[in-house]
């Protein structure tokens, strides 16, 4: 079952779709067919995400990519937002305080965990019926 989360980190936020493994030969060994179901069902959280954002410059909008997930024992992808503001003489990370808010700024405008609640019944449906089609062969 795919294990689904949001975090910040280094003022980035990720959402994780992944299968996790104590062993790392178990998720490596996961099937490419599973592994290009949780690929699309992430793509489809980071596009949810894109349209979710709340926009200024589009810099945020424009950060959200999918990437391999590189944890040791999981295989699958993670979405990131990881917009800078370039404005002033700071380069400050940004997406954490659009989607969490800010004692500073504005209250929370989450984009990535909505994005990733809405699909994660879907993302287990799909990944759960490849897994039974692979396991009946």
């Amino acid at each position: 079952m795919p294990a689904k989360s949001i975090f910040q980190r280094t003022g980035a936020v990720v959402a994780y779709v992944t299968l996790n493994s104590e062993l790392d030969n178990i998720a490596s060994g996961i099937s490419d067919e599973v592994a290009e179901i949780m690929r699309e069902k992430t793509e489809d959280i980071a596009n949810a995400a894109r349209q979710a954002v709340p926009r200024n410059t589009g810099n945020l909008a424009d950060s959200i990519e999918v990437v391999e997930s590189d944890l040791r024992g999981q295989r699958g992808y993670r979405v990131v937002a990881d917009a800078r503001s370039t404005s002033g003489k700071y380069d400050v990370p940004y997406a954490h305080m659009v989607e969490y808010g800010s004692v500073h700024n504005d209250p929370p405008r989450p984009f990535l965990g909505p994005a990733l609640d809405e699909r994660r019944e879907e993302i287990e449906k799909a990944v759960d019926a490849k897994l039974k089609e692979l396991a009946e062969g």
